[in-house]
């Protein structure tokens, strides 16, 4: 720049702080008045487009108002719109989702939630669910309704149907005198076996996630060394079973049905009474879906 140029621009900055001070009440130059626009501009709610990649089931929160959540995987996740009580949004906001490959992102509504559940139908093409007053949401855009069907027992374990795997890995004895071992079932696959090693009575666990009021779907296969003396117990009062199950020595599948009485973690349990050293509880295939 030379020296007229350099000249011109001072006379510039001159005036405009001349005419800050004479129509800016409080302000004594051009760069304060830039400040404080930035102040406010930094204070404002205004925030800027965010993305969120979905890796897994997953419940919004707050701060994902006015995200784009979306999926880049074969895989489908469950998305979760909770209760007023449980996350006060404060206002009608919206959350968009979107599939870029054949993996699916299915919303669906806690316990209280007014809504229809849906699943994004083709790769970028996007699907958004609005607040209408509390605890009711609609969906706009691209979608296919869809019913709930997720396996939330997901440990990957020798009981597992869906994540079967030569482990033990967070399968209970519930304090009984008990050997947990994983059980090859010839073909690739596993079962997990409670042996005892002292008289009285014997126990198997294990735990899954539940949300009040949701009702859910027990399938697994079971059996044992006494028969008659095996039961299905419920060992916390998170969920409410529709009816136990006797167990014999033949290997048999079981479906159930549970009810969550509490939001939290619930145990299934199965005891054997009058046990001996030696005498055993099987179990395989466990499935745990939302009704």
């Amino acid at each position: 720049m030379n020296q007229k140029d350099l000249s011109g621009y001072t006379d510039l900055v001159t005036e405009l702080d001349d005419r800050t001070k004479s129509n800016q009440v409080g302000y004594n130059s051009i760069d304060e008045l830039a400040t404080k626009v930035k102040t406010i501009e930094s204070e404002s709610s205004y925030s800027p487009l965010a993305w969120l990649e979905i890796t897994a089931d997953y419940t919004l929160t707050i701060d994902d108002i006015g995200k784009i959540l979306f999926n880049t995987s074969g895989n489908d996740y469950v998305i979760t719109i909770p209760d007023n009580a449980s996350v006060d949004f404060g206002e009608d906001v919206a959350f968009t989702f979107m599939q870029e490959n054949t993996g699916k992102l299915q919303v669906k509504g806690a316990n209280g939630v007014t809504l229809v559940t849906n699943e994004t139908k083709t790769p970028f093409k996007p699907m958004t669910y609005a607040r209408r007053g509390v605890d009711n949401w609609v969906c706009m855009g691209e979608f296919n309704s869809y019913t709930v069907s997720v396996n939330i027992y997901n440990e990957s374990n020798a009981l597992s149907a869906t994540n079967d795997s030569n482990s033990v890995n967070n399968i209970g004895d519930g304090g009984s005198p008990v050997n947990i071992t994983s059980v090859s079932n010839g073909n690739g696959t596993y079962s997990v076996r409670a042996t005892a090693n002292a008289s009285g009575i014997i126990r198997m666990s294990f735990n899954f996630p539940v949300i009040n009021g949701e009702t859910y779907n027990l399938t697994f296969k079971g059996f044992g060394s006494l028969s008659n003396e095996m039961f299905l117990n419920v060992g916390v009062t998170n969920v409410n079973i529709d009816s136990d199950i006797s167990f014999t020595t033949t290997e048999t599948e079981y479906t159930r049905s549970l009810t969550a009485t509490a939001s939290g973690v619930a145990t299934l349990r199965v005891d054997m009474y009058n046990a001996s050293v030696g005498d055993y509880i099987q179990l395989d295939d466990v499935l745990i879906t939302l009704n």
